[in-house]
């Protein structure tokens, strides 16, 4: 990856969410990169809230641009399982705090995957959470900033637990390991911010843990923050005109310039501005995007097959599909005169398609389709006959992935792929 020529009093944004985060973030990836292009930064983060739908996208449309895109996630981390789903809190605990990971390498990437999946389908209860033992299992590759005002350190010090603040940094920062945790400041012009600040400040000296500065943008001019107050509103489905209805606390939370930013932070915190750039340079991912770099995952061959090879277990499976369907469905329609082909048609085709699919690397993925619809039909969880080109694979009819027989119906496989 091409370094980053950084200038004196540059800065970069590494807690930013855009419209993927759902009803909270209002900032669209195309005119993001139109504005930090305007503004001459050289890289830029997305971060948004418990997913990472917008990662591709944003890669793709950054690169585009000429700007260095740095994938990252906002994570919530409960303090206690992510498989609790009761309403339990410790006294002086919330239910979950913010982490903001990013990736500083494909390992990274592929860590921060895991963790926003699982925060799904292990962790979800009103929020995709999760915990501090997922976090350490996947923790390489990734540099951690403390979350701001919305995370655990900022939320101990705002209570006076200076202790229980710097125990939680200390703790992260071994998961993490050295130079990969940083206290994250922000500073929106609030008293009680500043006064927040401060301590992270005096805390980072005690611990020697690094700062860094963000403005956790969301929205992407100053003129937005009603449009976005608005998405708030419709999030929580209240009104505009509600006394109570969300927003943040005024209209700083936008993509601010790197002057902007050296205003605000330059005079007490401008390592914090310039580990900014620190960050950038090391979060050097390269990611292969588009149809001549796909990527599928790799299906476990069983030991008992005795294959091994995936396109070996892939034909073996195969094959054994076939011959079912021979038994029970084409013999029988063969006897009564009622199929239109010879088994010889049907042994050529099947052959023909075996070895397209395996020159193509497309054995595995129809292994991984064939073994969830086998779940689905022996826990009679209904299945379609199948849609589409689809349904002109003999294979396909083979694995029992459709119900139809592509010969009988002069269907053609070629179609189909």
């Amino acid at each position: 990856m091409d370094p980053l020529n950084f200038k004196n009093r540059d800065f970069v944004h590494l807690h930013l969410h855009s419209d993927y985060s759902l009803l909270q973030g209002a900032i669209q990836l195309a005119p993001l990169a139109e504005k930090l292009s305007e503004m001459g930064m050289q890289a830029c983060a997305v971060t948004d809230y418990g997913n990472m739908f917008a990662a591709i996208s944003f890669y793709k449309q950054m690169k585009s641009a000429g700007i260095r895109p740095i994938i990252g996630y906002e994570a919530y981390v409960t303090p206690g399982s992510r498989h609790d789903r009761s309403n339990a809190v410790d006294a002086g605990e919330k239910p979950f705090y913010s982490l903001v990971l990013l990736a500083t390498s494909l390992e990274g990437y592929q860590n921060l995957v895991h963790i926003s999946s699982a925060a799904f389908t292990e962790g979800l209860y009103h929020k995709p959470r999760v915990d501090k033992e997922l976090i350490a299992q996947h923790s390489a590759g990734l540099i951690a900033l403390s979350g701001g005002s919305k995370g655990a350190v900022w939320h101990y010090l705002e209570n006076g637990n200076v202790e229980k603040a710097r125990e939680y940094a200390v703790e992260y920062s071994e998961i993490f390991g050295p130079g990969n945790f940083y206290f994250e400041i922000e500073d929106h012009g609030i008293p009680s911010q500043q006064e927040v600040v401060e301590k992270i400040n005096s805390l980072s000296k005690l611990t020697g843990l690094p700062l860094v500065a963000t403005n956790n943008a969301h929205y992407l001019t100053r003129g937005d923050a009603r449009a976005h107050e608005v998405l708030l509103c419709i999030g929580e489905g209240r009104t505009i005109t509600d006394p109570g209805h969300p927003s943040l606390p005024n209209d700083t939370y936008y993509v601010r310039s790197a002057e902007e930013m050296w205003e605000v932070f330059g005079e007490k915190y401008p390592e914090a501005l310039e580990n900014t750039l620190k960050i950038a340079e090391r979060c050097q991912l390269e990611l292969a995007v588009g149809d001549a770099n796909l990527t599928l995952p790799v299906f476990p061959i069983p030991d008992e097959s005795g294959c091994k090879t995936i396109d070996e277990y892939f034909e073996q499976v195969t094959r054994q599909g076939f011959e079912d369907r021979k038994r029970t469905v084409l013999e029988p329609m063969r006897a009564d005169g009622t199929l239109k082909k010879s088994f010889d048609d049907y042994e050529h085709r099947l052959k023909l398609e075996i070895e397209i699919i395996e020159r193509m690397g497309y054995s595995g993925y129809f292994l991984i389709v064939w073994e969830f619809i086998n779940y689905a039909v022996e826990r009679g969880i209904p299945v379609g006959p199948g849609r589409g080109s689809a349904a002109g694979s003999l294979v396909a009819y083979s694995l029992g992935i459709t119900g139809i027989d592509p010969l009988q119906y002069d269907l053609f496989f070629e179609r189909f792929l």
